[in-house]
């Protein structure tokens, strides 16, 4: 984590994690995470590669340095589910995180 807090949801249980923090989840392992401050900005690693599939079939590439373009909605947890391969990644369904309007990241793990 560079900035902020995010709460991680993993395998049922639920961490904080700060500016400094860092999280090193094996593959295959149930997760999600939501964005507890004002923002936050971490870096992310993913191994082995497949995951920019995802990340290209559900993204929208930002025109600026604003996190959602102007005129596009946040990311919502129904566009997050789909998958564009099948054989990359698999959906763990809903986070624990309330659908409550919060931006939420539901995460993937690469198939075994």
């Amino acid at each position: 984590m560079l900035e902020g807090e995010l709460r991680l949801q993993v395998d049922g249980e639920s961490h904080l994690a700060g500016a400094g923090a860092a999280a090193l989840l094996p593959r295959g392992l149930p997760h999600a995470f939501v964005v507890t401050s004002p923002q936050a900005r971490y870096l992310t690693l993913h191994t082995p590669a497949g995951f920019e599939r995802f990340a290209l079939a559900d993204g929208t590439p930002a025109s600026s340095g604003d996190i959602t373009p102007p005129g596009e909605p946040p990311p919502t947890r129904k566009r997050s589910r789909r998958r564009p391969d099948p054989a990359a990644s698999t959906p763990w369904g809903r986070p624990s995180p309330p659908d409550d309007g919060t931006t939420v990241a539901p995460s993937v793990s690469a198939a075994a």
